[in-house]
């Protein structure tokens, strides 16, 4: 496969995924697109290892795998390990053209590895900011390097936009997660509130659902408006594609916490239009 049609494989994966993410990616040019493309996929297949059914062992013997792929990559190999992944070379271009560090790559990893280990329930708040900063803020680091901010701001700016957009991700998925046997809000949350179960399903049905989600509410809003703040104090307009992935979280943030918690809740979401009206003045705005 040629350099040119592996990027445009990757392209099309990411576009299959239905990130809202997609057109932030793509909106840019090109260099800074397959990059960011090859980053959001490694993310991804990552992601898939954790969750698709399989054995746990299975599961750990595979991102074993991939901790070795990316110990290659940093040694400037394509490595022999058994991942078979097309994204390897692509990952080796990025990492090469772009400088970036090995740290987050692997803190990736260890997120995954996080709930492989689990089911995750009920983390005390420090092991929750961390599993935040390895899935998202890590992510973060590396999208910004690509785009040339680096730094204690950028790490700032990527730390608060990792823990905006993972606390989302969490208020908003409260019922699946519960369904899958995991529950993200921390203990010592639960414990204000008076839940004292640690069975995932009956934190779902628990009349304080609602206090025991306030915490994250405040938590995610302060740091969207970290996140904000700091960015608007940056003058990396190559970064532009942070902000509006910000700002369309932003937006779908508000939703989950207008549309609530429960059992009988349905899963916020945004609409393609909803998007757009907010994608168009995020870019404006940048």
């Amino acid at each position: 496969m040629t350099n040119k049609d592996l990027h445009k494989t990757i392209a099309k994966q990411v576009h299959a995924t239905g990130t809202s993410f997609y057109w932030p990616m793509h909106l840019q040019q090109r260099k800074y697109r397959q990059a960011v493309f090859t980053i959001y996929m490694y993310c991804r297949v990552l992601d898939d290892v954790a969750d698709v059914p399989d054995q746990r062992d299975a599961k750990i013997r595979k991102l074993s795998h991939w901790r070795d792929e990316i110990d290659c990559l940093f040694s400037g190999t394509l490595g022999t390990g058994p991942t078979g992944s097309p994204l390897i070379p692509a990952l080796l271009e990025t990492i090469r053209e772009f400088e970036l560090p090995k740290a987050p790559f692997v803190a990736v990893i260890e997120g995954m590895e996080a709930d492989v280990n689990g089911p995750i329930i009920a983390p005390d708040w420090e092991s929750l900011r961390i599993y935040c900063h390895q899935v998202a803020g890590s992510v973060g680091n590396l999208c910004l390097a690509v785009w040339g901010w680096r730094g204690e701001q950028a790490d700032l700016f990527a730390k608060s936009t990792g823990e905006a957009l993972q606390l989302t991700n969490i208020l908003r998925d409260i019922k699946d997660d519960a369904y899958e046997g995991r529950v993200y809000l921390p203990r010592e949350v639960l414990e204000n509130v008076r839940i004292n179960s640690r069975q995932p399903l009956d934190i779902l049905r628990h009349p304080n659902l609602a206090d025991a989600c306030a915490p994250l509410i405040d938590l995610a809003d302060q740091r969207f408006k970290i996140a904000r703040s700091l960015w608007k104090e940056s003058s990396v307009k190559t970064a532009r594609p942070a902000w509006v992935m910000l700002e369309l979280y932003r937006a779908l943030f508000d939703e989950v916490v207008r549309t609530g918690f429960g059992p009988d809740r349905p899963r916020a979401r945004l609409s393609t239009a909803r998007k757009l009206r907010n994608l168009i003045p995020a870019y404006i705005s940048a």
